[in-house]
């Protein structure tokens, strides 16, 4: 069988024979409520054969089922007369599976037993920002970056001369109660990751990142006080130093243009200031004041840029 699905509200898809998924299988089940084939979607496979999990399992709410989902709620999105086999590519049974809008996670257990079970369910932690900060004579100048959709380009060089030392801030609506496993990609030579002024912040720090790619964050296995969970939380940025504009061209590429050179010359002579974007952004430099050392070294960077989803580096 390629895949198990159902349509986009809950249903009940009954077997008769084997249910053997293949490794292309999308086995997707929505939950609306408590009841198996009217709230949720199940499959029920009858007969004395066999089943044999694979592929991917796909979890997503419906009927605004989020909003009153209690953490005791379980649901039999599987049944079988025999043990099920096999597994589903993106979840050990015992592990836990996001569901794809991005709402919560849920326990899925199968394994020695005649069901999927789903069940434990716990909302995904709540991030209230991710920033990129400079902090030039102590005043803390962020660019928020984007959690989805196209990444946010990081301008500034990253500290004082040679440059590249980033350093990426969560902010989350409450208190984590651990310290997440944190791990980068991208080039640079060493990482460290810590709480900040408190649990509602987690701090990574990178040093000798170098320009012109597209740098990635992951942050795993992440709790807070409200017993929200997220298996992970990641953001990407690009560095390209001078791209004050953050403007791309017409294949969608980031790339440093004579429009970033007019932006920061348009902010020359002010001082870079919290909340002002078009300060932070036109202080390339990273030394909290815009002036001819910006204008200076965004023109040396004309014509750099990243090819968009590989973070290779492109010259014009």
């Amino acid at each position: 069988m390629a895949a198990a699905t159902t349509t986009n509200s809950a249903g009940e898809l009954i077997v008769q024979g084997a249910l053997s998924l293949d490794n292309t299988a999308t086995t997707r089940i929505f939950i609306g409520g408590t009841t198996a084939g009217s709230g949720f979607s199940q499959i029920a496979q009858h007969g004395t054969s066999s089943v044999a999990l694979n592929g991917t399992l796909d979890v997503s709410f419906t009927n605004g089922f989020q909003n009153t989902i209690r953490n005791s709620d379980t649901f039999n999105i599987l049944t079988s007369n025999n043990t099920v086999t096999g597994a589903f590519s993106n979840v050990a049974s015992g592990n836990r599976v996001t569901t794809s809008d991005g709402i919560g996670s849920f326990l899925v257990t199968y394994a020695g037993q005649k069901t999927v079970i789903l069940s434990d369910f716990l909302p995904s932690v709540s991030v209230s920002s991710v920033v990129s900060r400079q902090s030039p004579k102590n005043v803390n100048l962020d660019i928020p970056l984007n959690l989805t959709g196209n990444y946010t380009i990081e301008c500034r060089r990253g500290g004082p001369a040679p440059g590249g030392t980033y350093q990426v801030v969560f902010t989350f609506a409450y208190p984590l109660t651990n310290a997440p496993a944190t791990s980068a990609t991208g080039t640079y030579t060493s990482t460290a990751s810590s709480f900040g002024a408190d649990q509602t912040t987690w701090v990574v720090n990178l040093a000798g990142v170098t320009n012109e790619q597209v740098l990635g964050i992951t942050l795993s296995n992440v709790n807070d006080t409200q017993n929200e969970h997220s298996d992970s939380i990641a953001v990407q940025m690009g560095i390209l130093i001078g791209d004050a504009t953050g403007g791309r061209d017409a294949n969608g590429n980031p790339v440093v243009s004579s429009a970033d050179v007019s932006f920061v010359k348009a902010h020359s002579g002010k001082a870079a200031t919290p909340g002002d974007l078009g300060t932070i952004r036109a202080d390339v430099t990273a030394d909290g004041v815009v002036n001819s050392a910006d204008v200076s070294l965004t023109k040396s960077k004309s014509g750099t840029g990243i090819t968009s989803g590989t973070g290779a580096p492109v010259h014009r």
